[in-house]
Order: C-alpha cells, then structure tokens, then sequence
C-alpha cells in the first residue's frame, strides 16, 4: 500500500476520479474539515501526488479548512507535457461538472493554491481578462508557492551566460533526465550540500527524516555527516519516477517565458493573490517571479527562508503568515456576504445609530447603490432635471 492509500484509509480521506476532456481523467483526494470556514483547491507541481506534507493537511482541516486537491500527472519521456496539463487544470478549476463545482460546500468560499508549475498555467488564466472574471466569481483569492516561470541560476532576464549554456546542453540531452547525466547530478549534489541536511533517499535516517503521524519531517543536524549523506544520495541515486527531461524543462520553460512577455497583470489583480517564494529556490527563478509578476501585480511576496523549492516543509513561519492570510480573505470574504445580505435603507438607517465595521470601499458601494436606486426612481417620476445626470450613474 503506497503513502497515499494509507493516508486515505487512516484519515477518511476521500478519493476519485475527474473525466473530462471526452475521456481524459485524474485521480483527486478531499480532505474535509469537521467545521468548515473554507476550501482549499489544491493543485501540486509535476511528478507529485501530494499537495503538502500529511500533518500539515490535518492541521489545517483543524483549523476549519477542507482540502480538494489533483495532482499534476507524471511527466513521459518523449512526450509533451504542456498542453495536457495545461487542459487538466482548466477543466479541474473550471467544468462545472469537476469536483471543484460538484462536492464542496457551496456555501463555503474558495482558496486557490498552486506550485511550481501549476501556477504559471493559474496565473496564465489570470491574465486572461475573461477567466479572471470566471476565477474571481468562483475563489475568492490564490496563493502562488514558488510558481515554475523561469531556471533558478539560469534565467533569461537575469542570468545570460549560464540561460546560454544551460539551453545548449538541454537541447542535446533532450531526452535525458538531470539524474542520468554529469552536469544534473552535479547540480543537484550541490544543492544537496546547500540544503544541509539529510532526507532525499532513506540514507542515514534514523528518525531525521519523517516524525510519523504528524507528517511533518524532521530537521537533521547541519553536521558533515548529514550533509555527505545528502550529496551522495543525490550522485549515485537515479531516481525511478523522476521523468522529468531536459526537453520537459525547456518546454515548460519557454511557456513560462512567453507568459513573463505578455502578462496582463491589471486583470491578474482581479482576484487577491498571495505568492510564496524560497529564498534560495534551486529550481524557479525568484527574481524573475518578483519583477515580473508580484512588483506589476502590487503584491509583497512572502519569503520563505528555505533552500527548498517547496517552501513551507523548513519555514513553519512562512506557513503560519500565508495561512493567515488566507483568514484575512475568508474574513473579508464574509463581511461582504453579511452586508450585501443587508438592505441599504436599513443599513444607512442604522448607520446613524451605530455604525457597522465594514471596509470603506463596501460603504461607498452601497452608497453609490443607494445613489442608483434614488435617481432611477426620480427618472421614472418623470423628473427631467435629473436626466442629465443619468449618465453618472
């Protein structure tokens, strides 16, 4: 039984299939909250069944958060990925028969949150002014952890000569994964050591790897032992399931490129948006996410003080803020529900009496409402002074 089967059978997780696309499909999991505030749509990077480390799921289903997430799929060899993921991403977030829209609780609000490369396909369809309006009208906010736009070390933008040597020797390893050749094994040993600590293949784990139930790992000494014991796993461990070409990543890079070109960040800003980003991401480029993306965006990224190219596992803080502000969105979120509930006579009756505490952009809303109401009134009475005005409203 592999991890996720157990962790389905131990927590009562839930576990289906989508079909779409006239006969595609994808496996999905929900993990439901006892006293539900909200859902989290999540979606992994590639080549990850999990959307965050098991203990972290139940931690935050007791903090009042369901979790629906797909994996992105495993990458083939010698075979494009882009458009199959980029297919499987818009069916999951926008049919109206995907498990998005058919099991959770309509009444509940919706979180967006990606990873490395599905956040570039989300934040494609943010800059789509259309699928903005659709994503804005279905979530109310997405976090972004280390979105998949450009190389770490080797970017367009910022990194010239390595992009130049990089690209070179991935087109004529194409077909090759970074762990069947010299150059990807030297790298990742390097990150490895950077990382400075033990816990990508079972070596010398006694117990630094994974605590169990909670499913948060353990952190390893930064001691030479710990870090040998990373770097050699890294350089005589071909990993089985990692599919992931060079071809693979010079495709999702150009993707990530072409979207960096023609971002529309006015329609992106349509819907709140939180980005994560490591502070020293070995696989996407943070700088390039940062002037590209947050800075047009108007968004101050939280940084995650890990080497890690998923960020929460090291930063517990990085968690921490990005789950509260994930409390500030369903807060706002809720303030709206209650005050359009209300009738703006009552409310600016009552506001007199005892103001409520709601965002001043709400108060203008309504008032500009009340504005409407008032002038369509008048014209209706035949009152032609006020057609003039009619315009303004």
């Amino acid at each position: 039984m592999d991890r996720m089967e157990a962790a389905v059978q131990k927590y009562g997780w839930e576990k289906g299939v989508f079909c779409y696309d006239g006969g595609l499909t994808a496996p999905y999991f929900m993990a439901r909250a006892k006293s539900e505030k909200a859902t989290l749509i999540g979606l992994p990077g590639m080549n990850v069944i999990e959307l965050m480390d098991q203990g972290d799921v139940h931690k935050l289903n007791d903090l009042g958060y369901s979790l629906l997430w797909k994996p992105l799929g495993e990458a083939k060899r010698e075979h494009p990925i882009n458009q199959e993921i980029i297919t499987g991403i818009r069916a999951f977030l926008t049919s109206l028969n995907s498990p998005v829209h058919q099991i959770t609780n309509k009444d509940k609000p919706m979180i967006i949150g990606t990873h490395s490369t599905s956040g570039r396909i989300v934040l494609e369809m943010q800059s789509n002014p259309q699928m903005a309006a659709f994503l804005s009208r279905y979530f109310i906010g997405i976090v972004h952890a280390n979105p998949f736009i450009d190389t770490a070390n080797s970017s367009e933008s910022f990194d010239p000569l390595y992009n130049h040597i990089f690209e070179t020797y991935a087109k004529r390893t194409h077909d090759r994964t970074p762990h069947e050749t010299l150059l990807g094994k030297a790298y990742l040993l390097r990150n490895a050591a950077k990382e400075g600590y033990s816990g990508f293949k079972d070596v010398l784990e006694d117990g630094l790897n994974d605590d169990g139930d909670e499913g948060t790992p353990k952190r390893a000494p930064k001691t030479f032992v710990g870090v040998m014991g990373r770097t050699l796993s890294h350089l005589f461990y071909n990993v089985a399931e990692d599919t992931m070409t060079y071809g693979h990543i010079l495709e999702l890079r150009n993707a990530g490129r072409a979207l960096k070109r023609e971002f529309n960040a006015q329609a992106a800003a349509k819907i709140p948006t939180i980005f994560v980003l490591s502070e020293g991401d070995p696989f996407s480029c943070r700088r390039t996410t940062e002037e590209f993306f947050c800075a047009p965006m108007g968004v101050s990224p939280i940084i995650a003080k890990t080497n890690l190219h998923y960020p929460f596992r090291e930063d517990r803080g990085a968690l921490l803020h990005t789950v509260e502000e994930m409390g500030r969105l369903v807060t706002l979120h809720q303030r709206r529900q209650s005050i359009h509930m209300l009738d703006p006579r009552q409310f600016f009756a009552a506001s007199t009496k005892e103001p409520l505490d709601i965002p001043a952009t709400l108060a203008a809303e309504l008032f500009l409402k009340d504005l409407r109401n008032r002038a369509g009134a008048a014209l209706q009475r035949g009152a032609g002074l006020l057609n003039p005005a009619a315009g303004l409203f």
